[in-house]
C-alpha cells in the first residue's frame, strides 16, 4: 500500500491539519490511489476543501471519491464530489461496493462531465446524476454490439482513432480523445430512449478528424458510452 513516501508525507501533513485521528486511520486503512488522490486533490485546490469531503460522507466513501481520484477514472475538481458519491451510493444499493474493482462489464472506468445543453444523465440504482456520462469496461459481443471500453476495442475503433489523428500507440491517447468529444462535443442527435450522439473536430499535432461518440440513453444502461470512432 505504502508505494511512495513522499505522497504519504503529503497526506500526513494534510490529514494532521484536519486532526490527528483521522490522519492515522487513513494512512493505516486506505488503499494507495485512495491516500494518493487525496493529495493530488488537496494539491490542485485546497486543505480545506480536502478537509470538507472527508467530513461531509461517510470513511468509506470518502475513501472511494479519492480512489477515484487516485485511478484516474474521475477528476474531482471537474465532476464535483457529490456526483461521484452518487455513483457510488448507487452502485453499492446495486451490489457493487466499489465500481471500480474488476467487476466485469459493469466496472466503471471513467467519469466525465457533459455539457448541459446535451442534456445526458446517467442512472445507476435510485440515483439520477445529471450531466455526467461514464465509460464502462463493457462488453463486445459482436459486430455492431456491446458497448463500452471493450466494444471499441472489440470493433478496432481504438485503433481506427489512433490512425485517424496519428496518436501514440497508447490506450490513454484514446481515451483522451473520447474525453474531449464528450466534454465539449456537440449533439448531433439525440433519440430519447435509445441514445446521443455527440460530435468533435479533434486535433492531435497536424492530423485532424471528427469524431463520434455515442451515449446510451436505455434505461438499463442509461449515460452509458457505447461506442466511439473516426466519423466520415
Amino acid at each position: 500500500m505504502k508505494k511512495n513516501k513522499t505522497t504519504l508525507l503529503t497526506i500526513c501533513i494534510i490529514l494532521l491539519i484536519i486532526n490527528t485521528y483521522s490522519a492515522e486511520n487513513m494512512l493505516n486503512t486506505w488503499e494507495f490511489d485512495a491516500q494518493k488522490g487525496l493529495a493530488e486533490y488537496a494539491s490542485q485546490t485546497s486543505t480545506q476543501s480536502a478537509t470538507r469531503i472527508t467530513t461531509n460522507y461517510s470513511d468509506n466513501i470518502t475513501q472511494l471519491i479519492f480512489e477515484s481520484q487516485g485511478k484516474q477514472v474521475a477528476d474531482i475538481t471537474k465532476i464535483g464530489d457529490n456526483k461521484i458519491n452518487q455513483y457510488i451510493k448507487g452502485s453499492i444499493e446495486i451490489g457493487y461496493p466499489n465500481p471500480m474493482d474488476n467487476i466485469g462489464q459493469h466496472q466503471l472506468l471513467k467519469m466525465y462531465k457533459v455539457k448541459s445543453a446535451s442534456n445526458i444523465i446517467t442512472e445507476i440504482g435510485t440515483e439520477t446524476i445529471q450531466n455526467t456520462a461514464i465509460l464502462k469496461k463493457g462488453i463486445h459481443y459482436g459486430p455492431n454490439e456491446g458497448f463500452g471500453w471493450e466494444h471499441i476495442i472489440g470493433e478496432g475503433h481504438n485503433e481506427q482513432i489512433k490512425t485517424a489523428l496519428n496518436l501514440s500507440d497508447s490506450d490513454s491517447a484514446v481515451k483522451d480523445v473520447i474525453e474531449e468529444v464528450i466534454e465539449s462535443g456537440t449533439a448531433i442527435e439525440q433519440i430519447p430512449g435509445e441514445s446521443t450522439e455527440l460530435l468533435k473536430t479533434v486535433t492531435r499535432g497536424n492530423e485532424t478528424h471528427d469524431i463520434l461518440v455515442i451515449i446510451s440513453d436505455n434505461i438499463a444502461n442509461r449515460g452509458s458510452l457505447q461506442t466511439a470512432y473516426p466519423f466520415s
